[in-house]
């Protein structure tokens, strides 16, 4: 193969065979709001957006027939001495060979009826046969839309009529579409900004179809986190922790997400919620293991729970006494209320007042403090339960590390 050929071939490739929103048969009007609508979105968002709108459809028979009727209507109004809609529904539209009783809407005195020529009669017949087949079109794909409309204009315009009458049939085909593209875009919207914010987006939905990509969407923007509302990393710098988890304030007092993580309501209207969370691997969305009730005004946390509503893994436990430590709590009003876990919680709130002397701790906590408040009860916990990992293990940063990890789920 000799250079020149090879250089056409590469030409082919990068500039004549790649496809963009322009060459998939898209009208000009929903290619100009695709362009406007998602103006950082790379050239394979787009078309996502438009071929999905290519395969949309109108949805259940009901508002199809709605949608048929209307442009029937529309036709009838403005072709009344042409065309006579039938009194069956799904018949066929009846092209006028006689005038009928009313002439441009104003009834004759008395009431003459004349019989149309071949030529008019022909005529009416091309505009009833127009009026049928954008009929049929609404219930096809929107993709099928553009060439029919086309074919419908370019009909009446060869049919001989004024060419006032064409641009109104021409605007309203239009003026219709658009209304179906905007509910469409509607339904979608929060996919195609997602899409627009985010160009590597795309490969997490390439290949799903519009509906799961939707889904995919609105998961990933419900699980976004706002880097300002980071409470505190531990990253080691307090060289007691460092396993990359955080605390982050939700800044609610209701949130469905954390609630669907953890398998509880998350909801508590005393304060804010605060959520112990990590990234895993490569995964974007973070995990959530520990849910607190932040009163920041009152110093209080009135809830501190695991999943299911039990009380946190001990792990978990000096993350939480950080927060107690570091962020004033002077009260701590965790009582194990909604959870059948009350022997985990007696245990986890003997060991955070054992370490926090001067707070409050209301609640599920007097049998705690007799039995495991101080550190030697903690200790011999830990043996009892993870006796198995700490053979493996040697520094108590990696214990707690690994025990963190056994945690994950």
């Amino acid at each position: 193969m000799s250079i020149s050929t090879g250089n056409w071939f590469e030409y082919l490739r990068e500039e004549v065979l790649t496809e963009g929103l322009r060459d998939i048969g898209l009208p000009e009007v929903i290619i100009d709001f695709i362009e406007e609508g998602m103006p950082n979105a790379p050239e394979k968002s787009k078309m996502y957006a438009g071929n999905y709108w290519k395969e949309h459809r109108l949805g259940n028979p009901g508002y199809i027939d709605s949608t048929q009727q209307n442009w029937l209507s529309f036709m009838e109004r403005n072709f009344e001495d042409q065309i006579q809609l039938p009194r069956a529904t799904h018949s066929p539209v009846q092209a006028r060979t006689i005038t009928p009783y009313t002439i441009d809407g104003m009834v004759r005195e008395p009431t003459t009826r004349v019989q149309y020529d071949d030529e008019t009669i022909e005529q009416n017949k091309k505009i009833a046969f127009v009026a049928d087949n954008i009929k049929q079109a609404w219930a096809k794909p929107a993709g099928t839309w553009r060439k029919t409309f086309m074919k419908a204009v370019k009909a009446l315009s060869k049919a001989g009529l004024p060419s006032e009458k064409v641009e109104v049939v021409k605007d309203e085909l239009q003026r219709n579409m658009l209304a179906q593209w905007r509910i469409y875009w509607g339904r979608y919207n929060e996919l195609f900004s997602w899409l627009n914010d985010e160009p590597t987006n795309y490969e997490l939905i390439k290949g799903d179809d519009i509906d799961n990509a939707y889904n995919t969407a609105m998961q990933d923007l419900e699980n976004r986190e706002d880097p300002d509302n980071i409470l505190y990393v531990f990253d080691g710098s307090d060289d007691i922790i460092e396993d990359g988890s955080y605390w982050y304030n939700l800044g609610v007092s209701n949130c469905s997400v954390e609630g669907e993580r953890m398998g509880h309501c998350g909801s508590d209207t005393r304060g804010v919620l605060v959520s112990l969370r990590k990234r895993q691997g490569k995964r974007k969305a973070s995990s959530s293991y520990v849910t607190m009730t932040w009163g920041a005004a009152e110093d209080t946390l009135y809830q501190i729970k695991g999943r299911s509503n039990d009380a946190p893994p001990m792990e978990m436990w000096d993350h939480i006494e950080w927060f107690i430590r570091n962020k004033g709590i002077s009260s701590v009003q965790e009582t194990g209320e909604h959870s059948n876990d009350q022997e985990g919680f007696q245990e986890m709130i003997g060991y955070l007042q054992g370490r926090n002397r001067d707070v409050n701790f209301t609640g599920a906590v007097d049998e705690a403090r007799n039995s495991r408040g101080d550190r030697r009860g903690y200790q011999r916990l830990r043996r009892r339960k993870f006796k198995h990992l700490r053979r493996t293990v040697g520094t108590r940063r990696s214990r707690r590390r690994l025990l963190f990890r056994t945690n994950e789920r």
